[in-house]
């Protein structure tokens, strides 16, 4: 297997997956927390694992309290990324900071505009990501969070 570092991981691929569930939620009139969405990444990079025997951004994978999460784009989501620095992904995602919850939402000038714009993914890839998404853009952040918890669905 492939030892991940940060040179493996893809970047502008993790940016256009963000977008993508950023544009489905949008579509939908959903409001998205951070947790919710870095969930839906996670599912997709273990998805991927287990589809095609490979990551799909090449992220390392973390656990946090809340459960696992793809490591550098939670830290890109969170502008603390010490691999990417400054904000490079202010034009791809904005983060909502109020008291409970943190909301994500795409920004106004967002670098990419519509679902064909994702050019780093095979049709393979896409459909993958597309079924994680039918499967859980209902659940709730907290239920994806005990869903990702349960040792019956994730040993």
């Amino acid at each position: 297997m492939t030892q991940l570092t940060i040179n493996y991981f893809d970047v502008n691929k993790a940016a256009q997956l963000v977008f993508f569930f950023l544009k489905k939620s949008t579509e939908r009139h959903m409001n998205i927390t951070k947790l919710r969405l870095v969930k839906w990444l996670y599912l997709c990079e273990r998805a991927s694992y287990e589809e095609f025997g490979e990551p799909l951004t090449g992220d390392k994978l973390g656990a946090l309290r809340h459960g696992p999460v793809l490591s550098e784009t939670l830290a890109l989501i969170e502008g603390t990324s010490r691999a990417f620095p400054g904000n490079p992904w202010e034009n791809i995602i904005k983060v909502n900071r109020e008291p409970k919850h943190q909301y994500v939402s795409l920004p106004k000038n967002c670098k990419y505009q519509s679902i064909q714009d994702l050019d780093r993914f095979s049709d393979a890839e896409l459909e993958l990501i597309e079924s994680i998404w039918e499967k859980y853009n209902g659940w709730s952040a907290k239920s994806l969070e005990r869903h990702l918890h349960d040792s019956k669905f994730f040993p």
